[in-house]
C-alpha cells in the first residue's frame, strides 16, 4: 500500500468539500459515532470513579454546566446557528473577502459581549448556584459554584471554535468540525484519568477546559487555509451584522426558553435523593446520542444547502431538500427509538455497568430511557424543521413554539411531582411530551409558510413507517429475550455484547427488509450510505471533490 498516497488522500478527505447533503450527513454521523463512543467511555469512567462514593459531588459537577451552557447558548449559539451561517453562506456566494470581514466582525462582537457575562457568572456563581439548585446541601452549592467558575471560561474557546465551525460548514467542509467533539471528550477523559487522583471532582472540570481548547485548535488550521484570519474587526455597522443581530435576538430568546426548561428540570431534580440528577443526565446523554446522530448531523449538513437554495429563490428545490432531510431523519430515529426501548437495560449495563455502578441505578436509568425513547424521533425531526426556519431567516416562530414547549414542561412537572407524586418520572414525561408537542407544532407552522408542502408524501411515509415499527419492534424484543434466556450468559461482557449484536443485526434486517418491501425510499438511501461508509479505501482514494451547485446537489441527493 502506498503510505504516502494514503496520507495525502487522508489529508484531502479532511479538507475537501462534501458533494451532497446525505454524504455530508454520513461524514458527520460517522464522526459523531466515534465521538459517541468516547462520550460513553467518558461517562463510564466518570460514574465509575464518583457515583458510588461521591454521588453528591457528581450531581454538583453535572449541575455546574448549567450556567456556562446558559450564557453560551443565549449569546453564541443564538447568533451562529440561526443567523450567521445563512447570511455568511449568502455573502460567500457574492464576495468571499467581504464574507470573511463579516465573520471577523461577528467574532469580535460576540467576544466583547461574552466577557462581561462570563465575569458576572464568575463573581456571582455562589448565589446563582443556590438559586437554580435549591435542593442541594450548602457544601454541594459551594462545589457547584467553584466548578462553574472553571467551566465558564472554557466557553471562550467554544465561542471561537463554533465560529470556525460555521465558516467551515458554509464552505461545505464537514469532516474537521465533526471530529472536534472527539478532542473535547478526550480532554475530559484525560482529566478523569490523570487529574482526578489528586484533584478529585475538579479533575474532570479541568478536562473540560482542556477539551474546549482542543476543540478550537483542531479546526483553526483548515479555516486559515481557506483564507480566514482571526483578527479583531469593529465593522459593526455592516448591513450583514445588523441582519445577524436582528435574527439573533429571537433565536437567543428561543434558546433562552430552552435553557429555562433545562433549569426547571435541574431545579426539581436537586430535590430528589442524591444521584437522581446524575442518573437523569446519564439517560439523557444516551438518548441524545441518537437524536443528534440522526437529527443534528442531517440538519447541519442540510442548512448550508437550504440557505443557498433560499437565497437563489428555488422554492421547489428547497421544499424537496427539506422533506428529503426530514424523512431520512425520522426513518433513522424511529429505528433508534426501537433500539433504545428494547435494549435499554443491556445498553446501560454494557456502557456503564462498571462494578461501582449499582444494579438499582441501572434499572432506574433504564426506566428513564424507556420514557425518553419517543422523544428521540421528535427531537430529531425538530432539528431538521428548526434549520428549515433558519434558512428562511425566520427565528420568531421557533421562539413562540419554544415558549409552548416550556409551558408544557413546567405544567407536567408540577402536576407529576406535587399532585401525583411521580418523582423523577414526572420530569422525564415532561421532557418527552414537550419534545413531541414542539415537533408537531413546528411541522404545522412551517407547512403554512411553504407553498407546495408535500403533506401527501409525509402522510404516506408516516403510515408505512408505523407499520414497519409495529412489525420489527416485536422482532427486536423476541431476539433479545431468547438470547438472554436460552442462548447466552449475559452476566458477562462477552455474552452481553453478543446479545446486542444478535438483536441489532436481526431486528435491523427486518426493519430495513420490510421498509424496502413497502418501497420506503429512505431505506434505499440508508443502504447506499452504508455501502459508501464501508468502502473505506475508495473514500481515501478520492481526490478533492468540487462543490456542486444547488441544482446538481439536489439531483445527486435524489439519485441516492
Amino acid at each position: 500500500m502506498d503510505l504516502k498516497g494514503f496520507w495525502t488522500n487522508g489529508k484531502n478527505l479532511l479538507s475537501r468539500q462534501q458533494s451532497n447533503i446525505f454524504s455530508a450527513a454520513m461524514v458527520l454521523a460517522a464522526a459523531f459515532g466515534l465521538s459517541a463512543i468516547l462520550g460513553i467511555l467518558r461517562d463510564r469512567l466518570l460514574y465509575a470513579r464518583f457515583y458510588a462514593c461521591c454521588a453528591p459531588q457528581l450531581d454538583a459537577y453535572n449541575a455546574a454546566f448549567r450556567l456556562p451552557d446558559l450564557v453560551f447558548q443565549l449569546l453564541v449559539i443564538g447568533a451562529l446557528s440561526a443567523a450567521f451561517i445563512p447570511i455568511f453562506s449568502q455573502k460567500l456566494l457574492e464576495n468571499k473577502k467581504e464574507a470573511f470581514i463579516v465573520a471577523r466582525a461577528i467574532g469580535t462582537f460576540l467576544f466583547l459581549a461574552f466577557i462581561p457575562l462570563a465575569l458576572i457568572v464568575f463573581i456571582f456563581a455562589r448565589p446563582f448556584s443556590g438559586l437554580i439548585a435549591a435542593g442541594f446541601a450548602p457544601e454541594q452549592i459551594n462545589l457547584m459554584a467553584n466548578l462553574t467558575r472553571i467551566m465558564i471560561f472554557a466557553q471562550v474557546f467554544f465561542l471561537f471554535s463554533n465560529l470556525t465551525t460555521g465558516i467551515l460548514q458554509a464552505h461545505k467542509r464537514f469532516v474537521v468540525p465533526a471530529l472536534s467533539p472527539l478532542v473535547y471528550n478526550l480532554g475530559i477523559i484525560l482529566g478523569i484519568k490523570f487529574f482526578s487522583p489528586w484533584l478529585g471532582i475538579y479533575g474532570p472540570a479541568g478536562g473540560v477546559f482542556l477539551g474546549a481548547l482542543g476543540h478550537f485548535l483542531l479546526q483553526f488550521p483548515l479555516a486559515r487555509s481557506l483564507g480566514f484570519r482571526f483578527k479583531p474587526s469593529f465593522d459593526f455597522g455592516l448591513p450583514e451584522i445588523k441582519r445577524v443581530l436582528k435574527l439573533m435576538i429571537p433565536r437567543s430568546l428561543s434558546l433562552g426558553l430552552g435553557q429555562i426548561e433545562s433549569t426547571i428540570i435541574l431545579f426539581f431534580a436537586t430535590g430528589f435523593p442524591a444521584g437522581s440528577l446524575s442518573l437523569l443526565y446519564l439517560a439523557q446523554h444516551l438518548s441524545q446520542l441518537f437524536s443528534r446522530l440522526f437529527g443534528s448531523t442531517i440538519g447541519q449538513a442540510a442548512l448550508p444547502s437550504l440557505s443557498s437554495l433560499r437565497a437563489s429563490k428555488k422554492t421547489g428545490e428547497f421544499n424537496q431538500v427539506l422533506m428529503d432531510s426530514l424523512l431520512e431523519s425520522l426513518y433513522l430515529s424511529a429505528w433508534a427509538a426501537i433500539v433504545l426501548l428494547v435494549l435499554r437495560i443491556p445498553m446501560v449495563r454494557l456502557a456503564f455497568g462498571a462494578k461501582t455502578f449499582p444494579w438499582q441505578a441501572t434499572l432506574q436509568t433504564g426506566r428513564v430511557l424507556a420514557l425518553l425513547s419517543p422523544a428521540v424521533v421528535a427531537q430529531s425531526g425538530s432539528q431538521i424543521l428548526t434549520r428549515g426556519f433558519y434558512s428562511l431567516q425566520d427565528t420568531k416562530r421557533p421562539l413562540i413554539i419554544s415558549l409552548i414547549s416550556l409551558l408544557i414542561t413546567l405544567m407536567v412537572s408540577l402536576i407529576g411531582i406535587y399532585f401525583l407524586g411521580w418523582g423523577i418520572i414526572a420530569l422525564v414525561l415532561a421532557i418527552s411530551l414537550a419534545a413531541i408537542a414542539r415537533f408537531l407544532v413546528l411541522l404545522v407552522v412551517i407547512s403554512w409558510q411553504l407553498k407546495g408542502f408535500a403533506w401527501g408524501r409525509l402522510w404516506s411515509f408516516a403510515q408505512k413507517s408505523l407499520l414497519v415499527t409495529a412489525v420489527s419492534g416485536p422482532v427486536f424484543w423476541l431476539l433479545m429475550r431468547l438470547s438472554d434466556q436460552y442462548l447466552l450468559d449475559t452476566t458477562r461482557v462477552v455474552g452481553l455484547s453478543l446479545l446486542m449484536v444478535i438483536t441489532l443485526l436481526g431486528g435491523s434486517s427486518v426493519y430495513v427488509w420490510f421498509s424496502l418491501k413497502l418501497n420506503l425510499k429512505e431505506a434505499q438511501v440508508f443502504l447506499r450510505l452504508i455501502k459508501k461508509l464501508i468502502n473505506f479505501r475508495r473514500t481515501f482514494a478520492v481526490s478533492q471533490t468540487q462543490m456542486e451547485k444547488p441544482k446538481e446537489l439536489l439531483e445527486t441527493a435524489s439519485r441516492l
